[in-house]
C-alpha cells in the first residue's frame, strides 16, 4: 500500500470515530448488565467452581457433595441417623483425615486419627490456626476458653 492510500484510510477511520456517539441509555443498560453478570460469574466461581474443584482441601478425599450445589454435605448430615453419625461413617470410609463441604460449599478438613490430632496440636500448632471468623463465632457460643485459645509465637518464647 502506498502512503496516499494509508492517508485516505486513516482519514476515513478518524472521521468515523468522530461522528460515532453511543446512546447514553444503551451505555447505562450495557454497563448494568455487564456489572451484574460479572458479579454473578464471580459468585458462581467462588462458591461452586473454586470451592468444589480448585480448593487445595479437595485433594484430600471425602464424601461427594449433594445435588444442591450450595449446600455441600449438609443434607447428608441432616438425613443421617444420629447413631452412627455420618462423620463416623466417613472416618471409617476415608481414613483419619477427610474433607467435608458445608454451606456455600466451604470445605472443612476433619481429622479423626489420634496420631494426626496429636501432631497438629503439638508440633504443628502454628500451621493450623483457626480463622478469625471461626474464633469469633466459637467465642460467642462457648466463651473465651480452651476451644478458642491460640498461643502467640512471641508469647511462647
Amino acid at each position: 500500500m502506498n502512503e496516499e492510500n494509508l492517508k485516505i484510510i486513516r482519514k476515513n477511520v478518524i472521521g468515523y470515530f468522530e461522528k460515532w456517539k453511543p446512546s447514553e441509555k444503551l451505555d447505562a443498560t450495557l454497563a448494568a448488565k455487564l456489572g451484574l453478570s460479572s458479579v454473578a460469574a464471580y459468585f458462581l466461581y467462588k462458591t461452586v467452581l473454586y470451592r468444589l474443584y480448585l480448593h487445595p482441601a479437595n485433594k484430600i478425599p471425602g464424601p461427594h457433595v449433594g445435588w444442591i450445589p450450595f449446600m455441600g454435605n449438609f443434607f447428608q448430615i441432616l438425613k443421617a441417623d444420629a447413631d452412627p453419625s455420618p462423620f463416623i461413617k466417613w472416618a471409617e470410609q476415608y481414613g483419619g483425615i477427610f474433607t467435608v463441604h458445608f454451606h456455600w460449599n466451604e470445605p472443612r478438613v476433619v481429622v479423626s486419627d489420634d496420631k494426626l490430632v496429636k501432631q497438629i496440636l503439638t508440633s504443628q500448632m502454628y500451621d493450623f490456626e483457626k480463622p478469625v471468623t471461626a474464633s469469633k463465632t466459637l467465642s460467642r457460643i462457648t466463651g473465651n476458653g480452651l476451644i478458642v485459645a491460640e498461643v502467640n509465637k512471641e508469647e511462647e518464647k
